[in-house]
């Protein structure tokens, strides 16, 4: 069995997000699919909110919990899928519960959970976690300020949790743009702006975020004459636009990945999934905050250490942001980025992943011969 949990590992991912959000997801499914490249005999299941917002596009087997926006609901759902499942490790993003934690050590499983907020980071160390959580995976929230608080790093030095610190989450796959539709390799082939507002489930005055970028992108188009894509999301709703520029729902994450490192310039949102994902291909941005209160403080950060321009979530801002960029002035920005040196953190879980696998291997072992 402990030869089982290490070769042929039960992993099962349990991202938790609400309202239009979904980078929990997205980073996930990366890790996911890392991991099943590092074990291809594993057994890789979800557990998700459900709603009329969730994602329906993970290409795992996957729970719903429709009650997710009850507490007490949510709690007993995880309990008994971890109960039922009785998986190896359990890796929890952005939300878990002590009493979760205790069903995990009740049935064997190691527990990890990730964060990428200061708020979920916070809960990380609360008193009733330190002595349950096995591991704790923080992705930077900001990239110009340090993960952990002083109180929160001598917390780790008396706890049990085994912590780690990550910037952005992306495969190591090579770029290869032969993979993506052909109208998109036309496109790319030459020089061109592209527009990611994430997953594209926020509103903004009623109007979907997609349908704003995009129109963003005829006005620069209109301007400057660059060509420009726009991914409007997977929770976009409603028709593709059309016009000069290119609008598409979504690409996976390494076709994204593609098209970021040629981009000429990336106008996006302010969360940790494609704004991180953006500087760490090295490129020139400007960043609206769309959704989710950590984005206009992370984006007047940026903006202040001249990592990018900000702009509100209107067409004719980030248009006019984006000539800007164009000129001289986005020289020293581009400068800035390049020199940023982000923490990738899917390889880096993956190998924190074997390290809990072995670890549990190892308590296996010695239960067993304390019993022999």
């Amino acid at each position: 069995m402990a030869s089982e949990a290490i070769d042929r590992p039960h992993l099962l991912f349990a991202p938790y997000y609400k309202w239009g959000g979904s980078s929990e997801f997205v980073r996930a499914v990366a890790l996911a699919n890392a991991a099943q490249k590092r074990w291809p005999t594993a057994t890789i299941e979800f557990l998700l909110p459900g709603g009329a917002e969730t994602r329906h596009d993970c290409p795992f087997p996957v729970a719903f919990n429709e009650a997710h926006l009850d507490k007490p609901s949510r709690v007993s759902f995880l309990n008994r899928e971890i109960s039922e499942r009785r998986p190896h490790l359990v890796i929890f993003d952005c939300y878990s519960h002590p009493a979760v934690l205790d069903q995990c050590r009740a049935v064997g499983a190691r527990s990890a959970y990730v964060a990428d907020q200061p708020g979920t980071c916070k809960r990380a160390f609360e008193w009733p976690w330190l002595w349950r959580l096995d591991a704790h995976w923080q992705q930077r929230p900001y990239l110009t300020s340090l993960a952990f608080t002083p109180g929160q790093r001598l917390l780790s030095a008396i706890s049990s949790t085994r912590r780690a610190i990550f910037d952005t989450y992306f495969d190591d796959l090579p770029s290869d743009l032969g993979e993506l539709p052909p109208e998109i390799r036309a496109r790319a082939a030459q020089p061109f702006a592209l527009l990611v507002p994430g997953g594209g489930g926020y509103r903004v005055d009623g109007r979907y975020v997609g349908d704003i970028f995009h129109a963003a992108a005829e006005q620069l188009h209109t301007a400057t004459g660059l060509d420009a894509i726009t991914l409007l999301g997977p929770l976009h709703q409603g028709p593709i636009p059309e016009g000069q520029t290119l609008a598409i729902k979504a690409l996976n994450l390494p076709q994204l990945l593609a098209l970021m490192r040629r981009a000429r310039i990336i106008v996006t949102n302010g969360a940790t999934g494609s704004l991180h994902q953006a500087l760490a291909c090295g490129a020139a941005c400007v960043a609206s905050p769309l959704g989710g209160s950590d984005q206009p403080e992370r984006i007047r950060r940026y903006a202040r250490a001249g990592l990018l321009l900000a702009a509100a979530p209107e067409a004719a801002a980030l248009a006019k942001a984006a000539e800007r960029l164009l000129t001289a002035e986005g020289d020293p920005i581009h400068q800035r980025v390049s020199a940023l040196k982000p923490v990738n953190g899917i390889s880096l879980m993956i190998r924190l992943i074997e390290e809990q696998l072995q670890l549990r291997a190892d308590r296996s072992v010695s239960k067993a011969s304390s019993a022999g």
